[in-house]
């Protein structure tokens, strides 16, 4: 597998995955914007803050992907898991 590289607009400008047509969520945008580098967060703290109106399948897919691209590390395992902003 190799690198992909992620596109990070400011708010309000068009976010996407460089060489793909799969785009930032509303919910993945947010969390961005407001969760500072080197500052982690759960999944249940997720859900609450930016991810209400979706099911944990959802939130959890959200982050995945979020980590998968770069932009967050996943610490821990299970129900301990923190997801750290990394860039």
């Amino acid at each position: 597998m190799g690198w992909r590289e992620i596109t990070y607009c400011e708010p309000g400008q068009d976010r996407h995955y460089a060489g793909s047509q799969t785009e930032l969520n509303e919910r993945q945008q947010a969390l961005l914007t407001q969760l500072p580098i080197r500052t982690a967060i759960t999944l249940a703290e997720y859900q609450e803050q930016f991810a209400a109106a979706v099911s944990e399948r959802q939130a959890r897919q959200d982050l995945s992907a979020l980590v998968e691209a770069g932009l967050l590390g996943l610490e821990g395992r299970g129900p301990a898991s923190r997801y750290v902003r990394m860039r």
